[in-house]
């Protein structure tokens, strides 16, 4: 199983108030209700804008909701263990 989706079924599994934080922080940041990050609106996250890319699992130029809680969840795993998040 891919990792990345390893670690959003761990997230989801974690319960609702681990899920929420990262849904409604992806709320606070989406400024236009579009359902997606751009670059811009990364652009409040230090860490979102430096691995946008990485967040980015799709390519298509944003980040999904699904995408960014993955990313949340790598993130936290790797300070964890002061690594970057993984590709």
């Amino acid at each position: 199983m891919n990792t990345r989706y390893a670690l959003m079924i761990a997230l989801l599994a974690a319960g609702p108030a681990c899920a929420e934080e990262p849904a409604s922080e992806f709320s606070r940041m989406d400024q236009d209700g579009n359902g997606m990050l751009d670059r811009q609106e990364a652009q409040v996250d230090p860490n979102l804008q430096v691995y946008f890319g990485r967040a980015d699992t799709d390519a298509d130029g944003g980040i999904s909701s699904t995408e960014y809680q993955i990313f949340v969840a790598d993130l936290a795993r790797a300070q964890g263990q002061d690594e970057v998040p993984a590709e």
